[in-house]
């Protein structure tokens, strides 16, 4: 009966952990002329409930409204930030539709930080062959806010 419970215990807590991990094999943007649409290839689910108030959305891939206010006049920027191939073995692509003003961060999983940068260009190489293999955060900041962080996997 003990072992039963304790074989239990351990399944939900192994279930449990792996419930928000997702290893997608690739994912892209595609824009035309009627908008643009974010996707990523493994991802199974994905569900937006819409209210008056607001909408939630359930998936993998994510996109950033960033509101700025200035009097009355309220602008809308729609953010694109991607990062690939995850996992890593050598270079990391850092894709940002707009980096004016942002930076981004790489942590260790201790939370030290790796590498620190401004973001000059839609995209941005960050060289990850020197680092050990483990797991790391990639943060992408505004002078205010996280805007965007990534676990990535280094091989």
């Amino acid at each position: 009966m003990k072992t039963t419970i304790f074989n239990t215990i351990i399944f939900l807590t192994v279930i449990s952990t792996q419930a928000q991990t997702s290893l997608n094999s690739s994912g892209n943007t595609s824009t035309n002329t009627g908008g643009s649409i974010s996707y990523s290839i493994g991802q199974l689910v994905t569900t937006t409930t819409s209210t008056p108030q607001g909408s939630i959305s359930q998936g993998v891939q994510q996109p950033y409204t960033i509101e700025t206010t200035s009097g009355t006049n309220i602008t809308t920027i729609q953010l694109t930030v991607t990062a690939y191939p995850n996992p890593v073995t050598n270079l990391l692509h850092l894709d940002v539709e707009d980096p004016t003003g942002l930076v981004y961060i790489l942590n260790s999983l201790n939370g030290s930080i790796v590498e620190h940068n401004s973001l000059t260009d839609k995209e941005t190489i960050i060289q990850m062959q020197q680092l050990p293999s483990g797991t790391y955060f990639l943060n992408v900041n505004s002078s205010t806010k996280t805007i965007k962080t990534f676990k990535i996997i280094k091989n």
